[in-house]
């Protein structure tokens, strides 16, 4: 007799623990399968998000040479402030209207050089500031992608230069002040200089730095 009720026991204690263990199975199924659910729907929103907030796509970003190709394949819906990550590690953040970049943003190089400032149609126009890998700093007026116009040059052994520059070179009158305390005034032409002048004939407010230097610091741009 006790065989035989230790061998319903032994049945029983079984039939318990496969019901615990199918039970348990099938409590985990349901939530993997929630779990699985709100993931593909989180990602479908996220998606959205993320799109509306970083954008990536294929195409030659604009960089200071005159020769670069056109961007192509452009989205003209992108519109507003964005952070746009390119294909080739550049990261641009900022305003954009039709698809290009426009008005105020920043655009990080992958070789680390950074531009902060206005844009125009996907070029530097206006009032910016581009840092080089080198350590130089050029901040002041840019024209369809180029230092035009009045600009401050630093460079890295701390020699600075005030003046005028056209396509990147420094052009028209300026003044370079050396690190040893020197200085020297003058006109420069494709980045030399041509001519020495009086300090007397730079004295307007331009070269003085003072009319530029509030426009970047209205365009939030720190110098």
């Amino acid at each position: 007799m006790e065989n035989i009720t230790s061998y319903f026991r032994t049945i029983v204690c079984v039939f318990i623990c496969l019901s615990s263990a199918f039970i348990f199975i099938q409590l985990a199924r349901v939530f993997i399968n929630k779990k699985k659910t709100s993931i593909k729907n989180n990602s479908k929103k996220g998606f959205r998000y993320d799109r509306d907030l970083i954008e990536t796509r294929r195409e030659k970003t604009y960089t200071q040479d005159r020769n670069s190709d056109k961007n192509k394949n452009i989205d003209k819906k992108l519109k507003g402030e964005k952070v746009f990550k390119y294909d080739n590690g550049d990261l641009y953040k900022g305003e954009f209207i039709d698809g290009k970049k426009n008005g105020f943003g920043t655009y990080i190089f992958s070789s680390k050089e950074r531009y902060e400032g206005l844009w125009k149609d996907d070029k530097m126009h206006g009032i910016g500031k581009y840092t080089y890998k080198d350590g130089s700093i050029y901040t002041g007026e840019f024209k369809d992608g180029f230092k035009n116009g009045l600009g401050k040059l630093t460079y890295p052994n701390n020699d600075i230069y005030k003046g005028y520059f056209l396509d990147n070179k420094k052009n028209g009158k300026g003044v370079l002040y050396k690190s040893d305390g020197n200085k020297q005034a003058g006109i420069w032409e494709n980045d030399e200089q041509c001519k020495s002048l009086d300090f007397k004939e730079l004295s307007n407010k331009e070269l003085n730095n003072n009319v530029y230097q509030n426009r970047l610091n209205d365009n939030k741009i720190k110098i």
